[in-house]
């Protein structure tokens, strides 16, 4: 899994998804929901970046080239 990760450069949670039984009940703590993937996120994020002015989205886009560079950065 880590040289997955590492020639990926994910994390385990990026490349694994838990999908219950439905048979179970599951506590909310358990550390398996980390691993459960909804639409519902991915339809969220959305909705709030619609919904923000564009200079907020040129923010946003600068915060995420930084962190993209800082992660290079860190693997070099």
């Amino acid at each position: 899994m880590e040289k997955i990760c590492l020639l990926l450069n994910c994390t385990p949670n990026d490349v694994m998804q838990w999908i219950p039984d439905g048979n179970e009940t599951v506590e909310k703590n358990q550390p398996l929901n980390k691993l459960l993937r909804t639409q519902n996120k991915v339809i969220d994020i959305t909705r709030s970046l619609n919904s923000l002015p564009l200079d907020k989205l040129e923010e946003i886009g600068k915060y995420i080239d930084e962190q993209i560079s800082e992660d290079k950065s860190e693997l070099k």
